[in-house]
């Protein structure tokens, strides 16, 4: 009777532990924000898909990270991996990658195959310097709030090769 009392115990305990943007951690309940927006070149064509991901810097949530598809209209929404939607509050830094579709040969310089040798292919290219935190240069302050964080790649889209698209303006034809 008394371990039927206390295993019921425990159980209500963690049943109403949490809420709306926490969840149960060892530590403490750390909630999430919600941060959406879209990735672009400078010259306004979005990046149609990509994998956006911060990683918080923010003491008490240092290293732990929050990603996302690139949508074809270059639109993103962050998730945590326990969380659900959002990112942690405070400084983060971000990067961009290229999604991996698949593998095909290896090829040299001058683009002919490699015998014997497979590589993974990204299907679009975003430039180089985004595919890291230290070289990308993107940063932001996640607030306790609704965010919305527009990501410009500092490049021409028609300097990239790759899958991209001409936003359209309301209004305008």
């Amino acid at each position: 009777m008394l371990r039927t009392g206390f295993l019921g115990l425990l159980a209500l305990t963690l049943a109403g532990c949490g809420g709306e943007g926490t969840s149960v951690s060892p530590n403490t309940a750390i909630p999430v924000y919600s941060v959406k927006g879209t990735v672009k070149f400078k010259d306004g064509k979005v990046v149609t898909e990509g994998l956006v991901e911060f990683v918080s810097q923010a003491e008490v949530t240092k290293g732990r990270s929050s990603t996302a598809k690139v949508k074809p209209d270059g639109s993103y929404e962050l998730e945590t991996f326990d969380k659900g939607k959002g990112a942690f509050a405070g400084p983060s830094l971000a990067r961009i990658t290229p999604l991996i579709h698949g593998s095909g040969p290896a090829v040299d310089d001058e683009g002919n195959p490699i015998e014997g040798k497979v590589e993974k292919k990204a299907a679009s290219s975003i430039p180089a310097k985004y595919n890291d935190y230290k070289t990308s240069g993107l940063s932001f302050t996640i607030e306790k709030k609704e965010n919305v964080i527009d990501i410009v790649l500092e490049a021409d889209a028609s300097d990239i090769k790759g899958k991209v698209e001409k936003t359209s303006e309301k209004g305008k034809e």
